[in-house]
């Protein structure tokens, strides 16, 4: 093969590279991943939280749903649970960002503030949804 030939071989080869990694990158651009939406049942229950309405919170639950955070580390649920709710009045909650876990169940990032609208704490909801209610919500930050 001559110097031509093995030129030519060069410049082709660069362009079919060129062009795959051109492909490649844009198809990785174009490429997104989009989440489901929070099931209804969360929204609603994050709606009770920041209405101060235990009851409103307590019907998003299963009737043995539980409510567990490090404020009630053994969890509550039924009439503890709004009662819980309550003892927040004013506080609310804005959430960050969500994702879900392996097992499917929502993961939540929120902020809470005080009645002031001052910045609290950074926290995180781990949510076991059952036949569309929640079974527990497991609270950190």
């Amino acid at each position: 093969m001559n110097k031509f030939h093995r030129f030519t071989n060069r410049l082709l080869f660069a362009s079919v590279l060129a062009t795959t990694l051109t492909a490649c990158d844009t198809a990785a651009a174009t490429q997104t991943t989009t989440l489901a939406p929070l099931p209804a049942v969360v929204e609603e229950y994050f709606a009770g939280w920041n209405a101060f309405d235990g009851q409103r919170v307590l019907a998003t639950f299963t009737p043995d749903g539980i409510y567990a955070d490090p404020s009630v580390p053994d969890g509550v649920s039924g009439p503890a649970l709004a009662a819980n709710v309550e003892k927040f009045k004013g506080y609310s909650f804005k959430l960050l960002s969500y994702g879900y876990l392996a097992d499917g169940s929502p993961e939540i990032l929120w902020e809470m503030f005080d009645p002031s609208g001052k910045f609290l704490v950074k926290g995180k909801d781990i949510i076991t949804i059952v036949n569309g209610k929640l079974a527990r919500v497991q609270g950190s930050w």
